[in-house]
């Protein structure tokens, strides 16, 4: 029976030696991998090979044009012209090597090599894989098949485990996250000039953090707290808003916002109701945010270009009604949110009103009804929203080869087990599954704190650790 080997495509990334040579002439040791290859059929008595050759073919039709002479001691008499070959070593082998084509599919190929196989059964293979696999039972379970082929397929080893370093608590493994989108919330303004005291308002001294780690603490939100304050104003006088601004990114929870408007009367009732919703905040948030407060200034005789009377009453009415937080909880893990949303950052520009919404959600349809009925509401207030960023969740596996590797070496190292958990945070490992599926996937990274702000911080020597114990999983894959 012939054996086959695949040994024409073009070059990749089995080392950089494989870019200047075909990749089946790479050597291990001081042979190339064809040889351990053919080495290994013949170990099971099959010695008559077809090669297919593509990229730099001539390399290979030189190795085994010279591999006689390479292969034994030989005498050369210059002047005669003749070569002595003694101690005649080499292989059993008859090797026929044919130029398949540079671009040539595998079917193609070995369509181009049927007048060398004529009619009998064969064995073909890939010219960079050296295999254990036992070729007298792989044979035997072919002869015993009804089937025309028989493939031998291997997963093969490290391929398809991926450690991803995204974690903000070192011996925390993820192992899951949800999926999530940003939804730009656009809302028409109309201006007016207007003349009066100009107040500036500055919701703050709120603890924030991440949309996904920390939305459960249920920390408050800047954004939609301007909402109330809008309103408790409101009720007072009139006002018209100049300036909103909140936030620095859509996946943090925004710690303060700087509201500017004007009015014309009632000017103590108003400072009177931004002190009572400022006691009103501390008496809510009194555990959760016990830092919160509202600073406020003011500036007589003030001319400004503000929103009128329909625009501040669509504002106000968007940061009431828009949902913020959590919106369900997982009822498979305890503890962990299933589906939320944050409005992290809200800008107040010439002609529209801006607010960028963070949907997170484990459950891809409940994703989808939080962002259809956000879209709903900021269409009936005659805006419009773009979807964004748009990525998948990770669903948690319950077996997992990688996984179990991690913690056999986590525990080796340190003499505990680390804590594997699924999170309301994105994490890549959602991206990269959607396209390969059969990843095995781990998350995991040193001590780090108040992410995704303005006070982040990480520990060195965690991180030095985690350093050292990727560097034994690499040692380990």
């Amino acid at each position: 029976m012939k054996v086959v080997i695949l040994a024409g495509g073009l070059p990749s990334n089995i080392s950089e030696e494989a870019g200047k040579i075909p990749k089946p002439m790479v050597k291990i040791g001081d042979r190339p991998v064809l040889w351990h290859i053919m080495k290994s059929y013949s170990g099971y008595g099959f010695n008559d090979f077809i090669i297919c050759t593509g990229y730099k073919a001539e390399l290979i039709k030189e190795y085994f044009l010279d591999y006689y002479i390479y292969s034994s001691d030989i005498t050369v008499d210059l002047q005669k012209n003749d070569v002595l070959i003694h101690n005649k070593v080499s292989e059993p082998w008859k090797v026929t090597v044919v130029d398949t084509g540079l671009n040539a599919a595998t079917g193609e190929r070995i369509g181009k090599i049927k007048n060398y196989i004529e009619d009998e059964a064969f064995i073909v293979c890939y010219g960079d894989c050296i295999t254990d696999l036992n070729i007298t039972d792989f044979l035997s379970a072919y002869y015993q098949s009804p089937h025309l082929v028989l493939m031998a397929v291997a997963r093969p080893s490290g391929r398809n485990a991926v450690l991803n370093l995204d974690s903000e608590d070192e011996g925390c493994f993820l192992a899951g996250c949800a999926g999530g989108a940003s939804v730009r919330h656009i809302l028409p303004m109309e201006r007016e000039e207007r003349r009066g005291t100009l107040y500036t308002c500055r919701i703050c001294g709120l603890l924030g953090g991440h949309s996904g780690g920390e939305i459960h603490k249920e920390r408050g939100n800047a954004n939609s707290l301007a909402g109330r304050l809008l309103e408790a104003v409101s009720k007072v006088t009139k006002i018209g808003i100049c300036e909103m601004d909140g936030g620095l990114a859509d996946n943090a929870i925004p710690r303060e916002v700087v509201l500017r408007f004007i009015v014309s009367e009632k000017e103590d009732e108003l400072e009177e109701a931004v002190r009572a919703f400022e006691k009103t905040l501390r008496t809510e948030l009194s555990t959760k945010d016990p830092g919160v407060r509202i600073e406020m200034a003011k500036e007589t005789d003030a001319a400004a270009y503000c929103l009128d009377s329909a625009s501040c009453e669509k504002v106000k009415k968007l940061l009431l009604i828009m949902p913020n937080g959590i919106q369900a909880m997982s009822a498979d893990m305890h503890g962990l949110v299933q589906t939320s949303l944050n409005n992290g950052i809200m800008k107040l520009g010439e002609k529209e009103l801006n607010v960028i919404t963070s949907v997170r959600s484990s459950v891809a349809s409940e994703k989808e009804a939080l962002i259809t009925r956000i879209t709903a509401i900021t269409e009936l207030l005659g805006g419009c929203v773009e979807v964004t960023g748009d990525y998948p969740g990770w669903t948690y596996q319950k077996e997992s080869p990688f996984r179990d590797l991690c913690i056999k070496v986590y525990e080796e190292m340190y003499g505990k087990s680390p804590k594997i958990q699924a999170i309301h945070a994105g994490v890549e490992c959602g991206i990269l599954l959607e396209k390969r599926p059969d990843l095995d996937c781990i998350s995991l990274g040193p001590d780090m704190k108040d992410i995704h702000t303005t006070e982040e911080k990480l520990s060195v020597s965690s991180a030095k650790r985690v350093f050292e114990y990727v560097c034994r999983i690499l040692a380990e894959k």
